[in-house]
């Protein structure tokens, strides 16, 4: 069976009725393609899924941390072209900026391969950052002093293993 694509279940998991939600618990959900960058800094499979529990997990949260439909709009439509790419505890944690309430805001998501020989990249975690410490592998050339500040440090860069060109 083909994965669902996580736009045409959103609002289901989110919003639907308990009987709407049965069919979806305990899957995993199509969030994009695997992107020749992420690729290069570590995701070997082709496609990047969302098991329903880390969905619904984030959704049960305060309203300040609450993933709306938008955002996981904005996350499948982003997550190729992250901010910053790193390495953090055995995954890769990947930095997006997306729009919330007329306000930029960075989220934090980790993806690992989650099956031993089996390359398939799951979000394992979503969460928002304020500052970044990890070791940095990947941080886009192009970007803004608001998004250098959302990123946590005056002059980031200087800790790059490698920079992004466009």
């Amino acid at each position: 069976m083909a994965l669902q694509d996580i736009i045409d279940v959103i609002e289901i998991i989110l919003n639907g009725s308990t009987e709407d939600k049965k069919g979806l618990q305990r899957h995993f959900f199509k969030v994009s393609d695997t992107g020749d960058l992420l690729k290069k800094y570590g995701l070997k499979g082709n496609i990047i899924t969302v098991r329903y529990g880390v969905i619904t997990h984030h959704n049960s949260k305060d309203s300040d941390h609450n993933l709306s439909a938008e955002d996981w709009y904005q996350i499948s439509k982003k997550i190729n072209k992250p901010l910053a790419i790193l390495e953090h505890d055995g995954a890769i944690r990947l930095f997006l900026e997306i729009e919330r309430r007329g306000k930029y805001i960075i989220i934090g998501i980790d993806v690992k391969n989650i099956w031993k020989n089996t390359y398939v990249n799951a979000i394992s975690t979503v969460f928002y950052k304020d500052s970044i410490v990890d070791k940095i592998l990947y941080i886009d050339k192009i970007i803004t002093a608001e998004q250098q500040a959302l990123l946590g440090g005056p002059d980031f860069h200087q800790y790059l293993a490698d920079s992004g060109s466009k």
